[in-house]
Parts: structure tokens; C-alpha cells; sequence
């Protein structure tokens, strides 16, 4: 499985992302990740739309393929995150920041 993330946005206009190859995680990590996008039902999840831009908030793009060759895009606003989606979004901003301070 690989999954792309990115995030703009915000009060500067920041962008941060992510490429993540599932076989190159530790076990663990990858494992983790796959909950996480099982338990979002991703490949099912109704795009909403939300009642429309926040100011200074954040827009979600988050693509996953699935080994199999099954791609599917979200492209989501702070104000229409489901809850089932959060954790895994929250997670991705997590590592997509940490890289970036990495790097």
C-alpha cells in the first residue's frame, strides 16, 4: 500500500506532505496505518464538501493505492473531516510535519 498526503493552507499558505511505500515502514508502522485507513472505510467515504472554506484553514489531499493497484483521492477541508477519517488524518499531519523538520 502506498499512501500521498498533503496539506496547504492556513494563516501562511503552507504546504506540507508526504509519500509514504507501506514496505518500507517497520512492521508495526505499516500495520498501524492499515487499521487506519480500514477503520476511515476510505475507499467508501462520501466526499463532502462542508459548508465551505474556513478562513486560514486547511485543505486535506490524501491518496492511498492499495497493492492491488486500487487508487482513490480525498481531497477534504478542515470543516468536512469525518470522524471516521481523523485519526488517519491526523496521523499523516503528524509524520508529514515531523519530515518536514527533519528534513
Amino acid at each position: 500500500m502506498k499512501i500521498s498526503y498533503e496539506r496547504t493552507g492556513g494563516f501562511a499558505g503552507m504546504r506540507v506532505g508526504l509519500d509514504l511505500d507501506l514496505q518500507h515502514l517497520p512492521s508495526d508502522e505499516a500495520a498501524a496505518l492499515k487499521d487506519l485507513v480500514k477503520a476511515a472505510d476510505f475507499f467508501h467515504l462520501t466526499q463532502a464538501t462542508g459548508p465551505g472554506a474556513i478562513p486560514d484553514g486547511f485543505q486535506h489531499a490524501i491518496t492511498v493505492e492499495e497493492d492491488s493497484g486500487h487508487k482513490r483521492t480525498i481531497l477534504v477541508g478542515d470543516s468536512s473531516v469525518s470522524d471516521s477519517l481523523r485519526p488517519l488524518l491526523d496521523d499523516l499531519t503528524v509524520r508529514a510535519r515531523s519530515q518536514r523538520k527533519a528534513g
